[in-house]
């Protein structure tokens, strides 16, 4: 979730970061949550810039809202829906389930910096999306390894499937 500075309700940021973008200026503000780790961490400043739906390729990190609230997350797969409609199918990098498909109304615009400890993370080019794509292999690979791990110690804690422990 992405939090508004002290001074603003959420709404009001919300409200704020949606029309800055729409009449096609750029924001910068700070994350909040994990949900796009390991690309995007707990206090990055994130840049984002108006984009063009139409321009959108799967990779991209795209900020749109959704249940009145600002999110930043990958898109994954871009279809054209029986009506024409244009969707983007979501999801955080640190997510095993997409968010479900966001139409092309709701994108308010494209993550063009992150900002790490006075650093700036490129998200360009190939070595950019090689590492991000490890990264996030990682991550799932990691979240699935404790996941399997919790299962088979919750069974071997269990005397009802035979547990010893």
């Amino acid at each position: 979730m992405i939090r508004p500075p002290r001074h603003l309700t959420h709404a009001d940021f919300v409200a704020v970061s949606t029309d800055l973008l729409r009449s096609g200026y750029g924001i910068r503000f700070q994350a909040r949550g994990w949900s796009m780790y390991p690309t995007i961490r707990e206090g990055d400043v994130i840049t984002a810039q108006p984009t063009d739906p139409t321009q959108v390729r799967p990779g991209d990190i795209l900020l749109c809202t959704s249940a009145g609230r600002l999110v930043v997350h990958r898109a994954i797969s871009v279809q054209v829906a029986e009506t024409g409609e244009v969707l983007f199918l979501l999801r955080g990098d640190g997510s095993t389930q997409a968010d479900g498909y966001v139409p092309a109304g709701d994108i308010l615009g494209k993550v063009v910096g992150i900002e790490r400890n006075g650093r700036n993370i490129r998200l360009t080019g190939r070595l950019s999306k090689v590492q991000q794509a490890t990264g996030v292999a990682i991550a799932r690979l990691g979240r699935r390894i404790r996941k399997q791990i919790r299962r088979v110690t919750g069974h071997l804690a269990n005397p009802k499937t035979g547990g010893f422990l």
